[in-house]
């Protein structure tokens, strides 16, 4: 015969297989414009060094031109953490038992909290993974928003300038407009036109994301697909189908209906980063003073961004 230890313990397990499922089914938006940071250590720490710059000419028998590696600035990246509880009064699980209410749908009950908490934990990594585009442009920190970057700049500035040889100084914020085919070309090319730390420009772009909310779900596919020149009366064709480049919509429902703002993204080269430090973990506990059950789940996470290049902003109307 079942005992009450012994139903508590089916109980919990059925609460944690039932959390692990749905943790793993949630379809994340996060994952798709973010790259998987290095959690292996207590902290992420990283550095930014410059390429070497161009050779210099050799005369023969000349002297090798010289150069150096810098280091640049050690960036350090905490993870936080993240909890949420539902406490069950110590008399329900013995009702459950001794009343014989021991039956599917109770099972169910308490299975459907667990799923929850999987629902609550995922949306917070949206929430927080949206911090980049919604305090994108802010160089104050919180305690989910790393605020500024290493050149302590906003991730999106319009006065970013490189680390080595002659300082160029580029943006990736570009004077916000509606998003039609003229804005969307120029994030393009804002991303194409990036130089990097030696002030080197970097390769052709490939694949594209735009990360977009609500208010511009149908405006996306609009200029993406049309054959024709969007917006016009005429036969001109697409030019945003002209070349050879992989257009990826991303639809964060997560920025809210009314934001405006979306980001272009170089989905190869981009260093957004997300770290998922320790998995959501559902426990289940008993308070010592009360009896009562303490149902929680903890995870740890955090975002970061390694460099601003590969991302544009644009703020929209």
């Amino acid at each position: 015969m079942m005992t009450l230890d012994q139903f508590d313990a089916f109980l919990y397990k059925t609460q944690n297989r039932a959390f692990e499922e749905t943790r793993d089914k949630i379809d994340k938006v996060y994952e798709k414009y973010t790259k998987p940071g290095n959690t292996k250590k207590a902290d992420y720490r990283s550095v930014t060094a410059a390429r070497l710059g161009p050779a210099g000419f050799t005369s023969y028998g000349g002297q090798v031109h010289t150069d150096e590696y810098e280091p640049g600035t050690e960036r350090v990246t905490k993870y936080k953490k993240f909890t949420i509880a539902v406490v069950t009064a110590e008399e329900l699980m013995a009702d459950m038992f001794n009343g014989g209410r021991i039956d599917d749908d109770q099972i169910e009950l308490f299975a459907n909290m667990t799923k929850d908490f999987a629902d609550s934990m995922t949306w917070t990594c949206e929430i927080i993974t949206s911090d980049f585009q919604l305090r994108g442009t802010s160089t104050t920190a919180t305690n989910t928003w790393p605020g500024a970057g290493r050149d302590g700049l906003a991730l999106f500035s319009t006065s970013h300038v490189t680390t080595k040889g002659t300082p160029v100084t580029w943006s990736n914020r570009p004077t916000a407009a509606a998003m039609n085919q003229l804005t969307l070309m120029e994030g393009v090319t804002m991303l194409e036109n990036t130089p990097d730390e030696t002030g080197r420009p970097l390769g052709v772009v490939r694949r594209i994301g735009i990360v977009h909310g609500r208010y511009w779900e149908w405006r996306v596919p609009e200029l993406l697909k049309s054959v024709s020149k969007p917006d016009s009366d005429h036969n001109n064709p697409n030019t945003l189908r002209l070349r050879d480049i992989e257009w990826v919509s991303i639809l964060n429902p997560y920025l809210g209906s009314t934001t405006t703002s979306w980001k272009t993204i170089d989905l190869d080269n981009h260093e957004l980063l997300r770290f998922m430090k320790m998995k959501p973990k559902y426990t289940k506990d008993v308070d010592v003073y009360t009896g009562n059950q303490i149902n929680k789940a903890t995870m740890r996470y955090a975002i970061d961004f390694d460099s601003a290049k590969g991302v544009v902003l644009n703020d929209g109307i």
